[in-house]
C-alpha cells in the first residue's frame, strides 16, 4: 500500500507538487521579508499550530465515518481500514466496475493460458494470455498492447 494513501499519513487532499506549492503560499501567508528570526519563528509555529490543527479535524472525521461497502468481500473490509474515506470511495468504485467483465477460459497449452474478456452489454471482446513460466500477461487493447509483469510493474507498448 502507498502510505500516500493511507489513513495513517495526513496529505490535506494534496498530491506532492500541490503540497510543495501550498506550502509556499501558506508561508507567504505568514512569514514577511521584513520579519527578524524571532518573528519569523513564532509565525512558523503558527502554521505548524494550524496544520496540527487541520490534521485532528481530519482525523476525528474519518474516525466517525463508517464506509458502505458494497459488498462484503475481504478485498473491500481490507480497503476500508487502510484507505481514507475518500480514496476508498474511488476503489469500490473501480471494484464495482470489474464486476460487469465476463472472462472464459478459451485455450490452454504447456505454459499458456488464454482468455476472453468482454464488458456486460458491449460485444466488444479482449484476448488475454497468461504466461505462467514469466508470470505476465498480455493484451491487446485499442491497438495498444499491453503486458502486465506480477513481479514487477507494468509496461505499455511492449
Amino acid at each position: 500500500m502507498a502510505l500516500v494513501y493511507g489513513r495513517n499519513t495526513f496529505t490535506a487532499d494534496m498530491k506532492s507538487a500541490q503540497r510543495s506549492e501550498c506550502m509556499n503560499n501558506v508561508f507567504n501567508k505568514y512569514l514577511k521579508p521584513k520579519h527578524n528570526l524571532l518573528r519569523f519563528f513564532e509565525h512558523y509555529e503558527r502554521v505548524l499550530v494550524d496544520y496540527r490543527y487541520e490534521e485532528l479535524v481530519v482525523d476525528f472525521k474519518m474516525l466517525q465515518t463508517t464506509l458502505v461497502l458494497l459488498l462484503s468481500v475481504e478485498m473491500l473490509r481490507h480497503g476500508a481500514e487502510v484507505y481514507t474515506p475518500e480514496v476508498f470511495k474511488l476503489f469500490q468504485e473501480e471494484y464495482k466496475r470489474i464486476l460487469d467483465y465476463n472472462i472464459y477460459k478459451v485455450g490452454k497449452s504447456e505454459m499458456t493460458t488464454e482468455y476472453k474478456v468482454s464488458c456486460i452489454g458491449k460485444s466488444q471482446e479482449h484476448l488475454v494470455k497468461f504466461e505462467a513460466s514469466t508470470e505476465k500477461v498480455n493484451c491487446k487493447l485499442h491497438e495498444v498492447h499491453v503486458c502486465w509483469d506480477f513481479t514487477c510493474s507494468c509496461n505499455e507498448g511492449a
